[in-house]
């Protein structure tokens, strides 16, 4: 039995408790479905047929009265796939079935641990969360290292290259934001930083640093919400036209009385 709430924890003890005290001491039993339907006739004659010494009701037609409220459970997907979990090496390789297997350049700096799952003979790793890294061919063999070339490229220098350019294109006035671009979203800064170099050539410098000024006060921190304030800040706004609506009635015109400081200053004894 699993209770997680501390006040319901003793209630089912004690029904444990009664169960144990009432029924199964000092019971001799041949073998556990003996048992089992004995402790079922016990609770139909006893247990549940005896009027309840706190609620004053007999349990077995309280039971059937709330048989009535009771609703189905509802279907719950269970997910039986066992994943297997790998430590990262410092060469950037796991181990799998007596074999290497490489993951990109500086995955072990970010993941220390991976997870593994076997599909259509193929190892796919991926991090703790389920995001993927990288697959291989599972290999036959033993003691061999399977390794996709790609990975021992350095893929950072690239983006390096690609944060200073749009850097210096906006005048190194935006450097704060763009580093928290590749902090936050290291997956995507690339396209990130594409997608403001296309802003830059639409809508010119002044404007795509007035709308940087804002998402770095707003805290948004992703160059779509640069795009969606450059977008909305083009569009021409439509004025809104208040109009009078004339009162008629003398009732709704009235001029309130205006008093002189000197009044006050009397009732409050200055001089």
């Amino acid at each position: 039995m699993i209770c997680e709430a501390s006040h319901i924890k003793g209630k089912v003890e004690n029904v444990v408790k009664y169960v144990k005290y009432n029924f199964l001491e000092n019971r001799l039993y041949v073998d556990i479905d003996v048992l089992n339907r004995s402790c079922l006739d016990w609770l139909d004659r006893t247990a549940n047929a005896k009027v309840h010494g706190t609620t004053k009701k007999i349990p077995a037609e309280v039971f059937k009265e709330e048989c009535e409220h009771l609703r189905p459970l509802l279907d719950i997907e269970i997910n039986s796939t066992a994943y297997i979990y790998r430590t990262v090496r410092k060469d950037n390789t796991i181990v799998y079935d007596s074999n290497r297997y490489s993951v990109p350049l500086g995955t072990y700096n970010s993941q220390k641990e991976v997870r593994i799952e076997v599909k259509d003979n193929r190892l796919f790793i991926e991090t703790s969360f389920g995001d993927p890294i990288c697959d291989h061919p599972i290999s036959t063999g033993r003691g061999l290292l399977i390794k996709n070339t790609s990975h021992s490229r350095n893929r950072k220098e690239p983006l390096d290259a690609a944060q200073a350019a749009i850097d210096e294109l906006l005048q190194y006035k935006a450097t704060e934001f763009l580093q928290t671009i590749r902090t936050e979203k290291s997956r995507y800064a690339r396209d990130q930083f594409k997608l403001l170099q296309t802003m830059y050539d639409k809508y010119g410098l002044d404007k795509v640093l007035r709308a940087i000024d804002f998402c770095n006060t707003s805290e948004l921190f992703s160059t779509t919400y640069v795009r969606d304030f450059l977008e909305y800040n083009e569009k021409p706004k439509k004025e809104i036209a208040f109009k009078e609506i004339p009162v008629s009635d003398n009732k709704y015109h009235i001029t309130t009385q205006k008093r002189s400081l000197e009044v006050y200053a009397k009732v409050g004894g200055m001089n």
